[in-house]
């Protein structure tokens, strides 16, 4: 006598494709130089390699983001990681959708990729030099914070310890909201208690 036992796979007569993540990259200072990358997942649950041909539609503001690139293949039982990339380069919102088109059900998938670009805040100076200073003099420079953008941001400072010192009209002039088209005014302070040189990077967020 002989047994055997078999397994059968239900193959569906077309395959599908599902999908992991978002392209949602959120708020960008739309400096020129701000890069980054999302990845979509696309799942192919189905016995069958699907090819699948990615396009663009329904563009909202500038286009900042990457070429959609040419077709590619999703393994049988595999995935694929298709990158969506970002070069933030103006302000306000942008939005594109990503669509994937492929032969069997649920065909197209799309996927929107949006970001909203934020005009960077500027600085009076980046270098703050009081030259000589006699000890135990105090001396001051105004440095103005001004926000362009059409939104409120947050800054924080870090760094600012004796001899120097920084004052601000808010609470906390190290932690503050400055409003849409707004600026704010520190006043910086080195008041030296030795001889010699002093020097201090502060850093702001």
């Amino acid at each position: 006598n002989y047994s055997a036992s078999y397994t059968f796979y239900t193959q569906p007569v077309t395959p599908s494709l599902t999908t992991m993540g978002d392209a949602v990259f959120g708020d960008f200072f739309a400096d020129g130089t701000t890069v980054s990358a999302k990845t979509i997942g696309l799942v192919n649950n189905t016995l069958s390699d699907i090819v699948v041909t990615p396009t663009k539609a329904n563009l909202v503001g500038v286009d900042n983001f990457s070429v959609p690139g040419g077709d590619f293949v999703v393994p049988a039982s595999g995935s694929y990681n298709y990158s969506i990339q970002l070069s933030q380069l103006t302000a306000g919102t942008t939005s594109v959708d990503y669509v994937f088109t492929y032969a069997g059900p649920g065909t197209p998938i799309t996927i929107s990729a949006s970001a909203f670009g934020i005009t960077p805040p500027t600085f009076t100076s980046n270098i703050i030099n009081y030259g000589d200073v006699t000890v135990n003099t105090e001396v001051s420079s105004v440095f103005t914070v001004t926000n362009p953008s059409a939104v409120d941001l947050n800054f924080a400072w870090a760094g600012v310890t004796a001899p120097f010192s920084n004052t601000a009209p808010v609470a906390d002039p190290a932690n503050y909201t400055i409003l849409a088209g707004q600026s704010l005014n520190h006043t910086f302070k080195f008041n030296p208690t030795a001889i010699g040189s002093s020097m201090q990077n502060v850093i702001i967020t």
